[in-house]
């Protein structure tokens, strides 16, 4: 049935079935939208051409509110890769179950903002702040949960140095490969004689 806009009920099904031959100049039949272009055909020539919109009430709607589309597609795949990091980096079981319930609800805020009356641009405009709120929570939720699970583990596996350590994760499925930006802290001091490696020692450049 779904939710509106045509779906045939499970009552609409049994009174076509029970009423097919009720009527004496029609039948009711189950039919499909080539079924009925192919009966139409024959009438091709006396059928009115319509060049205008056909879509009054939302035009456009599928490639109108860039900026809500763009933020749903970044909050989908931040709050997926947090669940990569939690199963990859968090072993605590307790601690796990804390952050999968943060995660729950940053996909709640998500998913309730993919309703076809939001996502596709349709909503009324008192909508939109309601929506980017909303999606803004999501992201925030999953910036907290990949911060504070990626820290903690960092915290518990890198060697106590007294040097500065840069950890950078890819929590993605495929390989990543492009420039890392990172602000280190040398209290706007000059670079001098400092350096970069990896945990190994080995010479990075940078």
């Amino acid at each position: 049935m779904g939710k509106h806009g045509g779906g045939p009920t499970k009552a609409n099904i049994e009174y076509i079935l029970e009423n097919a031959q009720s009527f004496p100049d029609a039948e009711l039949r189950f039919s499909t939208p080539q079924a009925f272009f192919d009966a139409i055909e024959q009438y091709g020539d006396r059928l009115p051409v319509v060049t205008d919109e056909l879509q009054h009430t939302f035009p456009g709607c599928y490639s109108v509110m860039h900026d809500i589309k763009q933020q749903q597609q970044r909050g989908e795949h931040l709050l997926d890769q947090c669940g990569r990091l939690v199963d990859g980096f968090v072993d605590d079981e307790e601690e796990r179950r804390g952050f999968y319930k943060r995660l729950d609800d940053g996909w709640n805020d998500l998913l309730f903002t993919e309703f076809h009356d939001v996502l596709a641009g349709t909503s009324v405009p008192a909508a939109w702040d309601s929506i980017r709120a909303m999606q803004g929570r999501a992201r925030i939720t999953g910036e907290e949960i990949a911060v504070e699970a990626t820290r903690r583990w960092a915290h518990r596996e890198l060697p106590p140095v007294d040097e500065q350590q840069i950890v950078v994760i890819n929590p993605d499925e495929a390989p990543w490969e492009g420039m890392v930006e990172t602000e280190p802290f040398i209290s706007f001091d000059a670079w001098r004689n400092r350096w970069l490696s990896d945990v190994n020692g080995q010479p990075i450049d940078f």
